[in-house]
């Protein structure tokens, strides 16, 4: 049997967009990104190289494709990082709430998808099958 080596990290909440949900704080990041990786270069030196790592839920804040395109430079520049430590980790990512683009509840296609959801296989069917990139 083989070890394998994880780090963990959630709730990043990725935004592209000024003045929504976390857009307010995109100084954050600039500002914690050296305390960040000086805590990832510890971890390392403790408990890496890693394997694996785990991304729980809520990488962007909205779910939309602006907030993915920032992140995925997030993470491109996180496994520059990793790259420097000597590892290559696979990224393991496991959506969270903030992760997807929820319509309005109160939109009429919204309450319809919702009131004929089980009822209606046609309806399932459709829904699956839009594209709804933002």
């Amino acid at each position: 049997m083989q070890d394998i080596a994880w780090l963990h990290i959630t709730d990043l909440h990725c935004t592209a967009r000024a003045g929504s949900g976390m857009g307010s704080q995109k100084w954050l990041w600039p500002n914690v990104k050296k305390a960040f990786t000086d805590d990832l270069r510890e971890l390392f030196d403790r408990a890496g190289p890693w394997d694996l790592v785990l991304f729980t839920g809520d990488l962007a804040q909205s779910g939309t494709r602006h907030d993915y395109q920032e992140l995925e430079g997030l993470l491109d520049k996180l496994w520059e990082e990793f790259a420097a430590l000597g590892c290559r980790p696979t990224l393991i990512a496991i959506p969270g709430n903030h992760d997807v683009k929820w319509p309005d509840p109160l939109k009429p296609e919204a309450i319809a998808l919702r009131s004929g959801w089980w009822s209606n296989a046609n309806l399932r069917d459709a829904f699956w099958n839009v594209d709804r990139r933002p």
